[in-house]
């Protein structure tokens, strides 16, 4: 099959993640998912007890930083199975913060890049923009933020109202900070296809992005 790089930008809780792996799977090419990678180093450096401003010790830290995959999908940080540990919503607010330091987001763009040199489909929020602007086909999934709220409470099991509504809200600034972190900004570039998942089944939005890489690889 053709090689061909595909990337899924969008923004927190719109299927990125789910999207991508239906559709590596359907085109037999590997997925590559920014998020892991971020949560990652974000993990291995609350361990090593590094700041996220402490630029020198992030970037020698980071010399002995290696990461890949279990067959079964786990993300493996220096041979040792993290992926629980790097899901949980207290390392995700620590990947956001690590994200800003430049030599963070430095390295996991170099990393990126290495990982799709022989083609693969890789989503995160600059992945279009900054990580491949080079790619064959650049997806923006957009969804209703009251829909991705539920999505995720669906993920955390949280059942309570007023913890459903602090989910929204971190929803919403999470959204406003993504939007707004200069040139790895969220934004969707010019030529970039919207897919709005808003009321899809996972099905429904895996063959939609399908048929957009298929119809490209046609070309």
């Amino acid at each position: 099959m053709k090689k061909i790089v595909i990337t899924i930008d969008g923004p927190s809780g719109s299927g990125k993640g789910t999207t991508a792996r239906g559709v590596a799977k359907l085109l037999s090419i590997p997925h590559i998912d920014s998020g892991s990678i971020y949560r990652t180093m974000a993990y291995y450096l609350r361990t090593q007890d590094i700041k996220e401003e402490d630029g020198e010790a992030i970037k020698e830290a980071l010399e002995d930083f290696h990461i890949n995959y279990s067959e079964v999908g786990h993300v493996l940080l220096n041979d040792k199975d993290v992926e629980k540990e790097i899901r949980s919503r207290e390392n995700s607010t620590y990947a956001f913060q690590y994200s800003r330091s430049p030599i963070v987001r430095e390295n996991a763009t170099r990393l990126q890049r290495e990982l799709l040199e022989h083609g693969g489909i890789l989503d995160g929020r600059d992945a279009g923009s900054v990580v491949a602007p080079f790619a064959d086909l650049k997806i923006y999934l957009d969804c209703d933020v009251n829909e991705r709220t539920r999505r995720r409470a669906k993920q955390h099991n949280i059942t309570d109202p007023k913890e459903i509504e602090v989910l929204r809200k971190e929803i919403l600034d999470r959204d406003d900070a993504d939007m707004n972190k200069g040139d790895a900004s969220l934004q969707m570039m010019p030529d970039s296809v919207r897919v709005d998942t808003s009321g899809m089944t996972v099905d429904e939005q895996v063959d939609a992005v399908y048929q957009l890489a298929l119809s490209k690889m046609n070309q």
